[in-house]
C-alpha cells in the first residue's frame, strides 16, 4: 500500500528461503559451540539435547526454524554441522 502512494506500484511479497542444519553425530564431539552462537545469534534452533556423544559430550539438537546464518558451519570445529538451503517459504 505504501509502495502505491509512492507511486511504486504494488508492492510484492518476499519470499525468504528456508534452511535445514544436519549434524554429523560420527564427527560431533559434543563441545556445543554451535548451540552458543545459535542462541547468541537470536536464532535459538540449536539446544542441548539428553544424547551424548562417543567422547561424553552432548549432541545439540535442532529445534525450529533456522535463518541461515551458517555461523554454527562455520564455527564447528570437528565440521559435523551442514546448513543446506531448502525450498522457499
Amino acid at each position: 500500500m505504501i509502495g502505491a502512494l509512492l507511486g511504486m506500484g504494488e508492492m510484492s511479497s518476499v519470499k525468504r528461503a528456508s534452511y535445514s542444519v544436519g549434524i554429523d553425530k560420527a564427527l560431533c564431539k559434543g563441545c556445543l559451540i554451535c548451540v552458543y552462537v545459535c542462541n547468541k545469534r537470536g536464532s535459538n534452533v540449536l539446544k542441548e539435547s539428553g544424547e551424548m556423544t562417543a567422547l561424553g559430550g552432548s549432541l545439540p539438537a535442532v529445534e525450529g526454524g533456522c535463518i541461515g546464518c551458517r555461523w554454527c558451519e562455520r564455527l564447528c570445529p570437528d565440521f559435523a554441522i551442514n546448513v543446506e538451503e531448502g525450498a522457499e517459504c
